[in-house]
């Protein structure tokens, strides 16, 4: 069809019955140029209908009476060949009726021959090639956006002005999981989670002031009676003095998104608690090993059964308690000393399948499925022994009434997919850890928070300390991680992903032998008095000669004016100004041979890399006298 501004060489179908009706119509034409028209008659319904069938027009004038048929019922005709045609009616003498019947057909426009001329008969064309042109844009927009509707995997609605749905997308199978014919002429609320209807009212208010579009997150409920987070875009068709017409709704499924939103939201929460209960262990750590060491030292000194006696030993057992929760807060925090080697998980379990029955008890079936072929982990031994002995104490203690506890092995191939559900996972080959239980079970709010220091499950008993939390830490100190899967009456699964291990399993090493007296002149280099003082009078105790510093000034003050070579440096890592490694290097240039145990409340992984190189160079506080000793002199009988 040709362009409605540009009228050059219109293809004109002409449908009279009467030859001079023809000629003059024509002639009308002829008058505003008759290189601008190409004329087509015809006499009857059936030649027009051929032509038409045959050739494509752009406008056609049809008279209101045929000899065989009406104008009305041809158009109808004309319209099954060509829905776009712009059909104008014409008629010599017309009544009411005929007016009105002329209007209901489909006809653009309708002209009285009588009072017809040349100027108003090019107006109605203008007007007619224009109309169609703005019908075709009109449905190709609404073919638009029926594909669009239809073929989104988002849900999309229109709704009336008190939000009743009028139109429901295809996609209402798989968002709300309702055919979207039962959706029309309910509320789009009943929908949307009680708990979550005050936005829409809001969203409605803001929308009528003048509001574009408005953003919803809400929870929606299927009907299948699962609730998914969504969310759904509203916006508000208006007419021209500014009153609501419709709204449009799009509404996306979001629940994967809200999940992995919720997992960094408590993994920034688990990290910043954890750099805080390191820090507290580290300080507590000092405190403790002045304790522990100052009780030995006084216990020495004790006849065995005197009542003093018992109440040192009463205050080593609250120390030693105290250290355990540090121990744990260090674990939490991922400040643990760890020592990992290379291990094959179904062995130790094999060696743990001898302690896990006694822990859970007669009433808890115990039964593992060890993975075929399974890779070999690098983690520290002693620290998965805690993890896995915790989960089954978890799990015991969510059977109050018995049940069974599932511990299986196999290997795991993370995906690029997977990981980025799982915050903190990365691709590539890892084995699984997997403990399960038939307890009760919790809620999802409550497994959210499950690995957050004094939180309770809702499943035991017991629970809100430190457990599971140091749990977490270790995990992801060792480069794994750990994840909980559980529903109210159905039990808890958790799931521990560790790296695939590189080297073959080793040997058990033999334990420490016996520490005997010691000699050699120590740089003991401590900030902290309390500590510094126990453990001179410790290495004092075991023969050797102590130089005592409370500060890198004093040490270096000290080792210039010492009589004697120092064979040794014992100096803690975290001071005001220069650190132990700092002190160390500086010392090592001017006395290459010397020999240095790092100290602190921290662990090694947690401090400068000097340390974290320093394996059998370090002792995490809080140490007792007889493994500071035995680190001293495995030092400098055998130095490394």
């Amino acid at each position: 069809m040709a362009d409605a501004t540009d009228l050059a060489r219109l293809r004109v179908l002409v449908v009279d019955d009467r030859r001079d009706s023809q000629l003059f119509l024509e002639s009308l034409l002829r008058q505003r140029g008759a290189e601008r028209y190409a004329v087509t008659h015809a006499s009857t319904a059936t030649e027009a209908l051929a032509h038409a069938g045959q050739a494509q027009f752009d406008v056609c004038l049809l008279d209101y009476m045929l000899g065989d048929t009406t104008g009305p019922e041809l158009l109808a005709e004309l319209h099954r060949l060509d829905d776009h045609l712009p059909v104008i009616l014409v008629s010599g003498v017309v009544g009411h009726r005929e007016g009105m019947e002329a209007a209901g057909s489909g006809a653009v426009d309708f002209l009285l021959k009588e009072r017809l001329d040349a100027e108003t008969l090019e107006r109605a064309i203008r007007y007619a090639i224009a109309r169609a042109e703005d019908l075709r844009a009109l449905q190709a927009s609404e073919e638009r956006f029926r594909l669009l509707a239809e073929n989104s995997t988002d849900l999309i609605a229109q709704l009336a002005p008190d939000l009743a749905i009028t139109y429901a997308s295809p996609a209402a199978r798989t968002v709300a999981g309702s055919e979207p014919e039962s959706l029309l002429g309910r509320p789009f609320l009943s929908l949307v989670h009680p708990d979550d209807h005050a936005p829409f009212a809001d969203a409605q208010a803001a929308l009528l002031a003048g509001a574009g579009s408005l953003a919803l997150p809400h929870r929606l409920r299927r009907a299948d009676g699962r609730v998914r987070w969504v969310e759904t875009v509203l916006r508000a068709v208006t007419d021209l003095d500014g009153s609501m017409l419709e709204l449009h709704a799009s509404t996306r499924d979001i629940t994967d998104r809200a999940q992995l939103e919720q997992q960094l939201h408590q993994v920034a929460r688990l990290e910043a608690v954890g750099r805080l209960a390191g820090g507290l262990a580290h300080e507590y750590n000092n405190l403790l090993t002045a304790i522990l060491g100052a009780t030995d030292l006084v216990l020495d000194r004790l006849p065995a059964g005197s009542p003093a006696a018992e109440d040192a030993r009463t205050v080593r057992r609250a120390a030693e308690e105290a250290a355990r929760l540090t121990a744990q807060l260090l674990a939490f925090g991922r400040r643990q000393h760890l020592q990992p080697r290379t291990l094959d998980l179904n062995a130790f379990l094999h060696d743990l399948a001898g302690i896990l029955p006694r822990l859970l008890g007669e009433d808890i079936e115990l039964k593992l499925l060890p993975g075929e072929g399974l890779w070999p982990v690098r983690v520290d031994r002693s620290q998965l022994e805690q993890v896995v002995l915790g989960l089954a104490a978890h799990a015991r203690d969510a059977m109050p009434d018995g049940g069974r506890l599932l511990v299986e092995t196999h290997n795991a191939e993370l995906t690029p997919e997977f990981c980025t559900t799982h915050v903190g996972a990365r691709p590539g080959p890892h084995v699984l850890l997997a403990l399960t239980d038939t307890g009760a079970g919790m809620p999802g709010d409550v497994a959210a928070r499950i690995f957050e220091p004094f939180a309770r499950d809702g499943e035991s008993e017991g629970g809100g300390g430190l457990g599971l939390a140091a749990i977490y830490g270790i995990m992801k100190q060792s480069g794994g991680n750990i994840w909980v899967y559980s529903e109210p009456g159905h039990g808890t699964t958790f799931k521990l992903y560790l790296p695939r291990g590189s080297e073959a399993p080793a040997a058990e090493a033999p334990g420490p032998a016996a520490a005997p007296a010691g000699r050699g002149t120590i740089l003991l280099v401590e900030d902290e008095p309390l500590v510094r003082r126990v453990a001179e009078r410790v290495l004092e105790a075991r023969g050797y000669t102590v130089l005592a510093a409370g500060s890198p000034a004093e040490a270096r003050a000290l080792m210039a004016g010492a009589e004697a070579p120092v064979d040794l440096l014992i100096t803690d890592v975290i001071m005001p100004g220069e650190n132990g490694a700092q002190l160390a290097e500086s010392l090592r240039a001017a006395h290459p041979g010397l020999r240095v145990l790092f100290i602190s409340g921290y662990t090694a992984n947690a401090l400068p890399d000097a340390v974290s190189r320093a394996e059998q160079a370090f002792l995490q506080k809080p140490f007792r006298p007889d493994a500071l000793a035995e680190r001293v002199r495995q030092l400098l009988e055998h130095p490394a």
